[in-house]
């Protein structure tokens, strides 16, 4: 599913939750193209956000839910993809990471929920 662009020369396309977790879907986000990378925001157990990226989300999914992910997602079991997007190159896709990082949680939620106008706002006017 084509996501518009969140911010000026970002272009992603965007995967909602329910189309990575529905095991019944067949239209998966596993990033089986050469060179294809993706940022998510696992959505944990506890209510937390975790910002991460991959080539296979749904093998990422995955990893985490086994415990052999990232030592915060282990402790925080299960944990569900909120979103993700998808990059041309792992700098790409690590920068956006990186990016989100410093997002506050409001303005995750906003991201992973589609809503433009409330990420808008959250952002500082530049």
């Amino acid at each position: 599913m084509p996501a518009r662009s969140l911010t000026a020369g970002h272009s992603a396309r965007r995967v909602r939750e329910n189309v990575l977790s529905d095991q019944s879907s067949g239209n998966k986000s596993k990033g089986t193209h050469p060179g294809t990378y993706f940022v998510y925001i696992l959505r944990c157990a506890d209510g937390t956000l975790y910002t991460g990226s991959t080539t296979d989300v749904q093998g990422r999914e995955l990893t985490h839910n086994a415990g052999r992910g990232a030592k915060y997602t282990a402790a925080r079991r299960p944990v569900r993809v909120a979103y993700s997007e998808e990059h041309e190159s792992r700098s790409a896709a690590q920068k956006r990471e990186a990016q989100l990082k410093r997002w506050t949680r409001a303005k995750k939620e906003a991201l992973i929920a589609g809503d433009r106008a409330l990420l808008k706002t959250l952002s500082p006017a530049s």
